[in-house]
């Protein structure tokens, strides 16, 4: 089996498997930058970007930069 195929075939799953804890637990799992993370992760394994640290450690930043600007921003425009 290609490479391709497998990284398309694991980024299928994983993104499947969201979007059905998303429909059981009825609150959105789904994140806009989760695509890129499966074609860094399924497609170059070996890069510096893919290594779980990098990976993990961008969500928990990016997470706490938006749940800061949530707090301390205005709700509507």
């Amino acid at each position: 089996m290609s490479l391709v195929i497998k990284a398309g075939f694991g980024g299928f799953i994983a993104i499947a498997t969201l979007a059905f804890i998303s429909q059981w637990t009825e609150s959105f799992w789904l994140m806009a930058p989760f695509g890129a993370t499966c074609v860094l992760l399924f497609s170059v394994p070996a890069s510096p970007l893919s290594q779980p640290v990098n990976v993990i450690a961008g969500h928990l930043i990016a997470t706490a930069i938006g749940l800061a600007l949530h707090f301390f921003l205005p709700f509507s425009w």
